[in-house]
């Protein structure tokens, strides 16, 4: 996944985890009346956020001088730890509506509006240098 992740931009990483793990969770709430499908389907969508918490993080820290990036890491780290917190929150409240298939809904519908959101990241976002200039002069 990391040589994947290396051979594309961070935007492409985001944008693919997003909807994929959006495509695996709207499955799941399709296949909620077969227990195995649906299981099959949320670690299908694993494999995608697994891709997200790898690469989803790189814009912000790359947003932030290099002097600031440790200061900035723990105002990410709030932010992740408040998102800990406010997730079961959300699903609990689903779940006083819908079953378990609304909680697996509601996942695919937040990934599909990320990966909207993913797409106003700049494209060369996270490629080197080089690849960037050989793009812009049309070599690659």
């Amino acid at each position: 996944m990391l040589r994947w992740m290396r051979s594309r931009s961070v935007r492409i990483a985001i944008r693919t985890g997003c909807l994929g793990g959006s495509i695996c969770f709207f499955l799941a709430t399709l296949a909620a009346p077969w227990p195995w499908f649906t299981v099959g389907f949320l670690v299908a969508g694993t494999v995608f956020l697994v891709l997200l918490d790898t690469s989803a993080g790189l814009p912000f820290l790359m947003a932030v001088k290099p002097s600031e990036r440790t200061e900035m890491s723990a105002v990410y780290s709030s932010f992740r730890d408040v998102s800990g917190i406010v997730s079961p929150g959300i699903a609990w409240l689903v779940l006083q509506i819908f079953p378990i298939a609304g909680v697996f809904a509601l996942g695919g519908a937040a990934l599909l509006i990320a990966w909207w959101v993913a797409g106003q990241i700049h494209p060369d976002l996270g490629t080197p240098a080089a690849q960037r200039n050989r793009r812009r002069r049309g070599l690659a």
